[in-house]
């Protein structure tokens, strides 16, 4: 459909090639300066694309940050024997540029160039988003959704909405969230879906939230990913995820267990919790069963996930619940440490009992080392603590039995 603005201002292309002849005539030495410019960023980019041999595409033509004025590019770009390597790379110059005018120069170009083909559409699309305003934006929203435009998902309709949706009035924001859905009626199983989808979480995260959960059967990942990736409390994906975890099928466990726990923190955390915290323990209890090192590697990461996230939540409870878990071996190291740090400031003296038989029982000394230089980084005077009291132990075997023996530590074991 013909854009707000198309042709309207032809005037502009005119105005500025007035203005260019004037600063060829009265400005030579600064207007030669961006022909010299333009010339070496071409020259550059010919040297490391004219025998690519590389993987995937050459970098395009870039040619933002050479203080190229609006008239200059307009100039070159009409100029047949311009010595760019393409019109495109003048355009997203024209997008980029700070003049005012720019969105009235592209809106008249591109009325003069009357894209056709898909590529061009996609081009101006993406120019024109970058070059327009909030105002300009909503006016040819509001222009597009009634006239219930054909969705084309990286087309100027979307682009603008996803530039603009946080500065879209509510009513506009609603009109565009009902326009893609009655367009878009999938989920977001294709990489098009997840961009639509993603678009229409930033519109409006409440709705999008209870309209995307009746797609799980048909895409548990791409709908439990995209849940949480905007996640925040809603207790009906709350009770979604019990439900899914509650049916017993074991594809949906072993595909998006962890996820679906993941999601019950972030949707219900104060109930969710002790849920997820019992779900972890039970993992790490049965993580010797994983027997070959990828399953084990795969097992600890996946444990890993769920451990930072309670601790994000509630980081003493966390901590000292799941404490023991610290001193598996085959828990990842930054797992480990994530628990330990938040045992040593929970205020617990045995937090540092616990990191400093956690740290003498590492034998390569320049991971200790390391470990030892990070530990003074994050914890501060506590550090010190730690320090001093693995210089105190001998026997990293027992080391445990012997903090846990102190007198200092006749205390209830942590539960």
């Amino acid at each position: 459909m013909p854009l707000l603005g198309a042709g309207q201002d032809t005037a502009i292309l005119a105005q500025l090639q007035a203005e260019a002849a004037r600063q060829r005539e009265s400005e030579p030495a600064a207007w030669q300066g961006q022909v010299e410019r333009l010339r070496e960023a071409v020259a550059k980019h010919r040297d490391i694309t004219g025998d690519w041999k590389m993987r995937g595409a050459p970098p395009s033509l870039d040619l933002n940050g050479l203080e190229l004025s609006l008239a200059f590019l307009v100039d070159q770009y009409q100029v047949s024997e311009s010595p760019t390597a393409g019109k495109p790379a003048l355009l997203g110059a024209m997008a980029a540029n700070p003049d005012s005018r720019k969105l009235s120069t592209l809106l008249a170009l591109h009325a003069a160039a009357n894209a056709r083909r898909r590529d061009d559409e996609r081009l101006w699309a993406r120019l024109l988003t970058e070059a327009a305003d909030p105002d300009w934006a909503a006016q040819e929203l509001r222009r597009r959704v009634a006239a219930n435009e054909h969705l084309v998902v990286h087309g100027l309709t979307m682009r603008l909405a996803s530039r603009f949706a946080a500065d879209l009035p509510k009513p506009l924001r609603t009109a565009v969230y009902r326009h893609l859905r009655a367009q878009w009626r999938r989920g977001p199983e294709s990489g098009d879906g997840e961009q639509v989808w993603d678009l229409l979480f930033n519109l409006d995260r409440n709705r999008a939230r209870a309209d995307v959960l009746r797609f799980f059967p048909q895409d548990e990942l791409s709908v439990v990913r995209l849940l949480n990736h905007y996640a925040g409390p809603s207790a009906q994906v709350a009770k979604a995820a019990r439900i899914w975890i509650a049916s017993g099928d074991p594809w949906i466990e072993s595909l998006v267990g962890v996820e679906l726990r993941l999601l019950i923190l972030a949707s219900d955390p104060q109930k969710g919790w002790s849920e997820v915290a019992a779900y972890a323990r039970a993992r790490l209890n049965g993580f010797a069963d994983a027997k070959h090192a990828e399953a084990r590697s795969y097992e600890s990461r996946q444990i890993g996930k769920v451990m930072l996230a309670l601790l994000a939540i509630d980081a003493n409870a966390a901590a000292w619940q799941l404490w023991r878990y610290a001193f598996n071996p085959g828990l990842e190291t930054e797992h480990q440490y994530a628990l330990l740090a938040a045992m040593v400031r929970s205020g617990d003296h045995r937090g540092p009992l616990a990191a400093a038989c956690w740290l003498r029982r590492i034998e390569n000394p320049n991971l200790r080392g390391h470990v030892e230089s990070q530990m003074q980084r994050d914890w501060g005077a506590l550090a010190g603590t730690v320090l001093h009291l693995a210089s105190t132990i001998t026997a990293a075997s027992n080391c445990m039995t012997e903090l846990m023996d102190s007198p200092q530590a006749h205390h209830s074991t942590p539960q």
